[in-house]
């Protein structure tokens, strides 16, 4: 089971520009799928290399993209529990 550090580190390198399927950028961990939908969603699946398990991290909000954070800083503000409309594309992937 991957401990937190490890999925602390896989939530991290799930904002890499462009995660590339094969590499390792954890070690012990290898991307095995991204997605990036129009709407917004982004994540990237990891499986262990020793143990075959599987983790999905989800990109949230992007602090270095000022319109995805002034867009999803008005949509969580305006409309409290709002994340759950990225359910949706999470469950697509």
């Amino acid at each position: 089971m991957a401990t937190i550090l490890e999925l602390a580190e896989l939530s991290s390198a799930a904002y890499a520009p462009n995660p590339v399927i094969g590499s390792t950028p954890v070690t012990g961990w290898t991307i095995i799928a991204t997605s990036t939908l129009q709407d917004g969603y982004q994540g990237v699946a990891y499986q262990n290399n020793s143990t075959q398990e599987i983790v999905i991290a989800n990109r949230g909000t992007d602090p270095s993209n000022l319109a995805n954070f002034l867009n999803n800083l008005g949509s969580d503000a305006t409309h409290p529990g709002s994340g759950l409309s990225m359910m949706p594309p999470t469950l697509r992937f």
